[in-house]
């Protein structure tokens, strides 16, 4: 491939087109079930995993348009893929949907278009739809392998300290809002935290979502240390 067209396209492996996630589970099916029985399972798990009173976390939380130059530009929807499948699970179609009441009615899907990221999608169908037979994409594998191996001692050390009053203001603060988000982890993931290393890379991609609200997050490391501690507590 050329430089211009490498260029051109070097996001694409980013990004994925919410019509896509459909077929793409529906292609994991042998039973070849229709778009509109795919749907309703990916709705179905997409409202039961999901709190609404946890404003962050969903599969969907961040969205894209391509613009013409190709590149990803983020896009000012709620819940699109939320209302994507509610389309689909309806009229068993992606664009223009008639209704069986009035066929002279047509029904647009105005979430048409919208790509969400692949990181957050292959999460949602591993962890919350189950899908055995999705193993995700390649390079999200090798950056985990990359980054179990990027943890220093030093930081280990650091890391592992709890909060202490001789701490500065702005440490303090960190790890109080660990703690307040560790607490939320087994809630939020809707598992016993038994892979707690798991559940904190999740809180943490979250939190970097709402850097503006919460500030910047701590490692990974560091909550997953929290959700020992508090799994610990609980337990006692």
């Amino acid at each position: 491939m050329g430089f211009i067209e490498s260029e051109n396209s070097k996001d694409d492996d980013k990004y994925i087109l919410m019509e896509d996630i459909v077929l793409l589970v529906q292609s994991l099916d042998s039973d070849k079930p229709s778009l509109m029985a795919t749907a309703k399972f990916l709705l179905q798990k997409y409202e039961k995993n999901y709190i609404e009173d946890i404003p962050f976390g969903y599969v969907d939380d961040e969205c894209f348009i391509r613009t013409i130059s190709g590149l990803y530009k983020r896009a000012n929807h709620k819940r699109p893929f939320l209302h994507f499948l509610e389309f689909v699970a309806s009229y068993n179609c992606f664009d223009n949907g008639c209704s069986e009441d009035n066929l002279n009615w047509v029904s647009h899907n105005e979430y048409l278009n919208i790509y969400l990221k692949k990181r957050s999608v292959a999460f949602f169908l591993k962890n919350e739809c189950g899908i055995k037979d999705f193993h995700g994409w390649q390079e999200f594998k090798n950056e985990s392998k990359i980054n179990k191996v990027k943890i220093t001692a030093d930081e280990d050390i650091e890391q592992a300290a709890p909060p202490s009053a001789s701490a500065p203001q702005q440490k303090r603060a960190e790890n109080m809002q660990a703690c307040i988000i560790a607490a939320l982890a087994c809630m939020y993931t809707k598992t016993d935290c038994s892979k707690p290393y798991e559940a904190a890379e999740t809180i943490r991609q979250e939190w970097q979502r709402q850097s503006d609200k919460l500030g910047n997050p701590p490692s990974k490391d560091t909550i997953g240390k929290y959700i020992l501690q508090g799994i610990e507590r609980l337990s006692n």
